[in-house]
């Protein structure tokens, strides 16, 4: 008797902790994505072809195989990879080019076949920078400092060049990337191309009076 009445105690016992336990576990439910970050922003110039990578990282809240599929909203960006299994890590590229200055929305749809979610894209495309203001550069002999007008990429200013030290006058072109300055002092004549870097720096080559120097104006 006394085997007995364990054994039914040990059942009890059993049966009420197995009870317990599937009583803790929540009802079965399909699995939900999970994407990081909730959202992309771009932000570049116009002219720009290209801004930096941006990632999203793609996954479900249980452990188990599925596959996703991405849809987009407008072509100023693209993703390295439409479809792919979870988990993934989806590199998205903005790619403004031929875009007018201004601000642009989109979005990606990630899909599962059990949820969907929206991430929001934004871009803020600025207008191209302006040449206006002080620039000067420093290289072995030659000193240049320039005053300089912009309107709408037609460059002008005045300045001076060193040594000897001689005033300049400044006419000359910008694009959104790139510089072609006249400088013309007295009867000497010279040509800056320059790469226009962010909004504080041209890198480019002087000729004329000094051949083939290399100089690196910073605004000042």
């Amino acid at each position: 008797m006394r085997r007995l009445a364990r054994l039914l105690l040990l059942a009890a016992i059993t049966s009420g902790c197995r009870l317990g336990t599937e009583a803790r576990i929540p009802p079965n439910r399909a699995p939900r994505l999970i994407v990081t970050p909730e959202s992309l922003a771009f932000h570049g110039r116009v002219g720009a072809t290209l801004l930096p990578d941006q990632y999203i990282s793609i996954g479900l809240d249980t452990v188990v195989s599925a596959r996703w599929h991405a849809y987009v909203s407008a072509n100023w960006f693209l993703l390295a990879a439409t479809g792919d299994t979870v988990p993934f890590f989806l590199h998205v590229g903005g790619r403004p080019a031929g875009l007018a200055p201004g601000s642009y929305s989109a979005s990606i749809w990630i899909v599962v076949p059990t949820d969907s979610l929206r991430i929001p894209v934004t871009l803020q495309l600025d207008s191209a920078a302006s040449l206006a203001g002080r620039w000067a550069a420093s290289r072995d002999s030659a000193r240049i400092t320039l005053d300089l007008t912009d309107s709408n990429g037609s460059v002008a200013g005045t300045g001076s060049i060193a040594p000897p030290a001689s005033p300049v006058s400044v006419t000359g072109t910008r694009s959104d990337t790139t510089v072609a300055l006249t400088l013309t002092a007295g009867s000497a004549t010279y040509r800056f191309s320059a790469l226009l870097v962010g909004d504080t720096t041209l890198v480019g080559t002087l000729t004329g009076g000094t051949a083939g120097l290399a100089l690196t104006f910073y605004r000042q």
